[in-house]
């Protein structure tokens, strides 16, 4: 009986600092946008800064009632000067009920009309990539260094993974692996038949992955994932 032929491995691409891989993407992130009502809260800042106020306080509480003294007053003097003006008087008398307000009051409501003046964060996407020379692999983030992690010199979990019709690479390490994990993410995609997957999905919250083609993911994932054996007749590049 014939005996079947053993199938070859693939060779994997070399990966070195002369011939690292580098991959292109883009990262989730924010950009701050100006609020479209600003002036208005300015202004609204300024007429509450204009507005009596009181410490509670011995010295603070006098300083009410005399304020509140003047704005009777000045009742008074309105219908002194024309019983027509009534409505005008009362409504003097009126606003002097409430005032003085508290400092406390008066500093909450001003740190709230500021804050409605500061920019706001509007989700956007910066260019991202990831770097890696055979011993290293680093992400980028506008050029700059975010996280690095050398899964050859330390205990690294790879994940290869496929989900929901979306394919995932995740290096994760065993330490302070929060911070430092590196994930990639090629949308609506799954790895070549030859990248078997491995390990599991386990996102945690607010991961950012760099967004890729599978096609750069897949070159990742060669120096990486577990390789079918090539295939009697199959051309392989490497």
């Amino acid at each position: 009986m014939k005996q079947k032929k053993k199938l070859k491995k693939r060779r994997r691409p070399l990966v070195q600092k002369d011939r690292p891989v580098n991959i292109s993407g883009t990262l989730s992130g924010f950009e701050l946008q100006s609020r479209f009502l600003k002036p208005f809260w300015r202004f609204l800042e300024k007429v509450v800064g204009v507005i009596p106020s009181q410490r509670n306080t011995q010295g603070g509480r006098a300083n009410a009632t005399f304020v509140r003294g003047l704005f009777f007053v000045a009742a008074f003097v309105l219908l002194g000067i024309s019983i027509e003006l009534w409505p005008l008087a009362a409504i003097v008398g009126l606003i002097g009920l409430p005032l003085p307000i508290r400092h406390s009051k008066k500093t909450l409501w001003i740190s709230k009309l500021q804050a409605h003046q500061k920019p706001i964060e509007v989700p956007s996407k910066e260019p991202g990539s990831l770097d890696y020379d055979g011993r290293k692999i680093s992400l980028r983030r506008s050029g700059k260094v975010e996280r690095s992690v050398r899964p050859n010199e330390e205990p690294t979990n790879v994940i290869i993974r496929a989900n929901d019709g979306t394919a995932w690479m995740g290096f994760v390490p065993k330490k302070e692996s929060k911070k430092r994990a590196i994930w990639l993410k090629a949308p609506n995609s799954h790895f070549p038949d030859y990248i078997e997957e491995q390990g599991q999905v386990e996102i945690p919250d607010g991961t950012d992955p760099l967004i890729v083609t599978v096609k750069d993911l897949s070159q990742i994932a060669l120096s990486f994932a577990i390789l079918a054996p090539l295939q009697p007749d199959e051309e392989w590049p490497y």
